[in-house]
Order: C-alpha cells, then sequence, then structure tokens
C-alpha cells in the first residue's frame, strides 16, 4: 500500500471522528498558545524592561516551568483518551486483515495531521493572544508603557521543540501500545 492512501485514510478518519478529535484540537492549541504565550513573557527584553516586572521575572519563570509540565501532562492525557476511544476500530482493521505495520502507518499519518494542525493554531493563537496579554499586564502594573508587537522567536522554538517532543512521545507510544493488543 502507497503512502498516499494513508493519508487519505487518515484524513478520513479524523473527518470521521471530528467529534473526538475537534475538541481535541482546540485543547491542544490552547495549551501550546498558553505555553507560547508564558515563553513570550519571559524573553519579551520590552516587557522586563518595565519598571515594576524585572522583581516578577521569576514568577514568570516558575510559572513557564509549571505550565509546561502541564501543558505536557494534558496533551499526553488527551491523546491517549482520544486513542482509547478508536481502540475498537482499530481492531476492526485488524479483523479485516489489516497488518499491524499498516495501522501504525495510519497512527503516524493521523498523528502528524493532528500535529501539524495543532501546532499551527496553538502558535497562531499565542501569537495574536501575546500583544492582548501585554496590554493587559500594563494595565495591571499600571504603566503608560506600549510595548510593540513582536514574535518571541525563542517563544516560537521553544514551544515547537517541546510539543513536537510530546507528539513524538505519543506517536512511540500509540506504536507501541497497538502492536502489543492482541
Amino acid at each position: 500500500m502507497n503512502s498516499g492512501y494513508f493519508f487519505k485514510l487518515a484524513v478520513h478518519n479524523l473527518r470521521y471522528h471530528k467529534r473526538l478529535y475537534l475538541p481535541l484540537m482546540v485543547a491542544q492549541s490552547f495549551m501550546i498558545a498558553m505555553f507560547y504565550n508564558n515563553t513570550f513573557l519571559v524573553s519579551n527584553q520590552e516587557f522586563i524592561s518595565v519598571p515594576g516586572v524585572a522583581g516578577m521575572l521569576e514568577f514568570y519563570i516558575f510559572s513557564l516551568f509549571y505550565v509546561g509540565i502541564f501543558a505536557c501532562l494534558f496533551t499526553v492525557y488527551l491523546n491517549f483518551f482520544a486513542a482509547k476511544q478508536r481502540k475498537h476500530e482499530l481492531g476492526i482493521y485488524t479483523a479485516l486483515g489489516m497488518e499491524k505495520r499498516h495501522i501504525a502507518k495510519l497512527i503516524v499519518h493521523e498523528n502528524l495531521i493532528l500535529s501539524a494542525i495543532t501546532l499551527a493554531g496553538g502558535l497562531l493563537l499565542g501569537i495574536i493572544l501575546s500583544k492582548l496579554l501585554m496590554v493587559f499586564l500594563c494595565n495591571i502594573i499600571k504603566t503608560n508603557t506600549t510595548i510593540p508587537f513582536s514574535i518571541s522567536l525563542l517563544g516560537v522554538l521553544g514551544t515547537l521543540v517541546l510539543f513536537i517532543l510530546v507528539f513524538f512521545f505519543i506517536l512511540i507510544a500509540r506504536i507501541i501500545s497497538t502492536n502489543f493488543s492482541a
């Protein structure tokens, strides 16, 4: 079977199970956006130079660590929940004669599509919300400093690296669980 077949089947499965995957993608996109915004706060020099913020930098770094852990665990949980919902369907594929390596290819294609959509959506949402977050935080601090809109390269790279590793872990775990299932 060629790779184009698995891609089409993966797209069909994601569309068919949109009631399961749409909330998953929205939740993961918000987790990615939340992590990006925390990384953005820690790495934005204009924000750090605002009077009253430098003292809170340790808190932002601390929150970045815990938001990262929470986002990773929540993302893993959501993906395993979705995989559990689909376990019966994968069993039917096996009963119909699909080999485990073909099921693994299907899982790879589905995870790649989901990962790409949620990473792109989460980063886009995070970049848009970062300006609103800056305005909100400047109002809380009661400063008249205007911080120009910027995109944190460190935030984008850090978010991409973290969530690509998380999605890779999920992919490996799903393939292993598929190969060890009956």
